[in-house]
């Protein structure tokens, strides 16, 4: 189901278990800088979710790992296109990439993908 430009969400059930989850996509394509990627993450979770949210990697560690503002309140969240953000200036693709990639190996109550 679409939820805005460059954003999905989808629900799945697992036949096995009969449990329902949910996965928000962010489609990475065309994001030409932090500024960008921050706002695409806001309309993606919603702003009433990001009140107080930082726009920052510290902030985004602190929603995804334990649900502070900015939490976008699914069990799969999905940057797809993320190599598409490596066209950032200065290295800030390649170092958000990197820090996304961190949060994806350490996330434990939920699942961070690059794709």
């Amino acid at each position: 189901m679409g939820v805005g430009r460059g954003l999905w969400l989808s629900v799945t059930r697992d036949c096995r278990t009969g449990m329902t989850a949910t996965a928000l996509t962010i489609d990475c394509h065309a994001i030409g800088d932090m500024d960008a990627f921050w706002e695409r993450y806001v309309q993606a979770v919603g702003p009433e979710n990001c009140v107080h949210f930082g726009r920052n990697l510290d902030a985004l560690w602190d929603a995804l790992s334990g649900g502070g503002p900015g939490w976008p309140d699914v069990e799969h969240l999905v940057f797809q296109h993320s190599n598409a953000l490596l066209e950032m200036p200065d290295g800030d693709g390649a170092f958000l990439l990197q820090r996304l990639g961190d949060m994806a190996s350490r996330l434990v109550h939920m699942k961070l993908e690059l794709a």
